[in-house]
């Protein structure tokens, strides 16, 4: 999750996908040395699957990192009898626009806005 701290804005993570629950997956890509490369959640519901938070740090940009993270998740669900599979991604994050695009992903017309009240 440290990578989702970093590199993702405060509130594209729901609270609850830090705490693991049975029905959540957290896949990481991880170096020799042990440090996390990339990371990225996933879970089921029926036969349907959401993947959400696929950060990759920087120093390991167009390693193919994010694409193999995202070809496990596709491959594991399947074998789990999935046939349905999306995400959320801000319309300002053009590399992840991209490369789910590249893998296939195709946007439904759907519009998500994000709404926030902060107390100074």
């Amino acid at each position: 999750t440290a990578l989702w701290e970093r590199y993702l804005g405060s509130t594209d993570v729901p609270l609850d996908h830090f705490t693991m629950k049975s029905d959540a997956v957290i896949l990481n890509a991880v170096t020799a040395e042990g440090m996390v490369a990339a990371t990225q959640f996933w879970k089921n519901s029926g036969r349907s699957s959401e993947c959400r938070h696929t950060v990759t740090h920087p120093d390991y940009y167009r390693h193919g990192l994010a694409m193999a993270l995202i070809q496990a998740w596709l491959e594991t669900t399947e074998k789990q009898g999935v046939c349905r599979w999306f995400t959320w991604i801000s319309d300002k994050n053009s590399p992840s626009l991209a490369l789910f695009h590249k893998m296939g992903f195709r946007q439904n017309g759907r519009i998500s806005k994000q709404y926030i009240l902060e107390k100074e």
